[in-house]
């Protein structure tokens, strides 16, 4: 039985998103979905993409599927990036219908091999949420972060390659 809370970023923190993503290390991306309201976003060269609602990472960890989602909340007033180890529909079931996206491994940030690293960044030290985490990969690797391509803070995620 999995315990999310309802709605899912009541009480999050950054804690739990560290305890998340130390887990998926030694995983490899199988897939990469972004979840949206409406249409995909893009930026102009195709690198950075918008996820109005999560993001989700299919990952194969020792032989195991497993999955990592990443969506946008304002919590304790602060906008924060939570990091389950549950899918989309676990989490979320309201949205699990809504529009997604599968991003092709052709896609300039298509991360390979092992995860060998995943960082969480906080918007300020003294706040409470992480706001942007950066997995990097035996071979490349990927940034989510709070706001869209506009910048814009707590409206959706964006999804680009590290340099």
């Amino acid at each position: 039985m999995v315990s999310v809370p309802n709605p899912p970023d009541r009480g999050y923190d950054e804690h739990r998103a560290r305890a998340a993503l130390s887990g998926l290390i030694g995983s490899t991306v199988r897939g990469i979905r972004v979840v949206t309201l409406d249409d995909l976003c893009a930026s102009d060269d195709g690198r950075e993409l918008e996820a109005d609602l999560a993001i989700e990472l299919r990952l194969e960890l020792r032989g195991e599927e497993q999955v990592a989602l990443f969506h946008w909340a304002v919590n304790f007033g602060v906008e924060q990036l939570c990091v389950w180890p549950h899918p989309l529909a676990v989490v979320w079931p309201q949205h699990a219908e809504s529009p997604s996206y599968e991003v092709p491994p052709t896609w300039p940030g298509w991360p390979h091999g092992r995860l060998v690293a995943a960082d969480g960044f906080k918007l300020r030290a003294s706040e409470r949420g992480l706001n942007r985490v950066e997995l990097r990969f035996e071979d490349g690797g990927i940034c989510i972060e709070t706001g869209g391509l506009d910048g814009d803070v707590v409206t959706s995620l964006r999804l680009s390659p590290l340099s």
